[in-house]
């Protein structure tokens, strides 16, 4: 999925690859089963393999913004998704893997070009302060 996100659709559907990864690793409802571990594992892997898609899920997690998300379709033919993919009942899974998700930006592998930083510099103010005193740092 992350080899057809790198091929950017200008369109205005929503069912993109992008949008579909951006949906398993959103942090408040993450359309997947994987745990926390999993999920983050993933992202790094992702980010060895394909930089650009990775720091644009990244980047997303990083937004405090108001925020919309969809359900993934659960298969009827078997239970085993049922249980997963709910909004979480409390901030801990939420803080846990935004601040796991701003580590892996701030120390990004393959260094920051313009844009990059454009984006770190965009999302500056939802970082919290400890973070933030690292943007300096550059």
């Amino acid at each position: 999925m992350a080899q057809l996100a790198e091929i950017e659709i200008n369109d205005n559907w929503s069912n993109k690859p992008t949008n579909s990864l951006e949906s398993i690793f959103r942090v408040w409802m993450p359309q997947t089963a994987a745990d926390h571990d999993t999920r983050l594992r993933v992202m790094k892997l992702l980010a060895d393999k394909f930089p650009s898609v990775a720091w644009k899920i990244c980047i997303a997690q990083l937004d405090s913004g108001p925020k919309t998300g969809h359900y993934s379709h659960k298969p009827r033919w078997r239970n085993d998704a049922y249980g997963f993919g709910e909004t979480f009942k409390t901030w801990t899974p939420i803080f846990a893997f935004m601040r796991d998700m701003i580590d892996m930006a701030l120390n990004w592998k393959g260094g920051y070009t313009r844009d990059l930083l454009g984006d770190l510099i965009q999302h500056l103010h939802d970082l919290p302060e400890e973070h933030q005193a690292k943007c300096g740092v550059w």
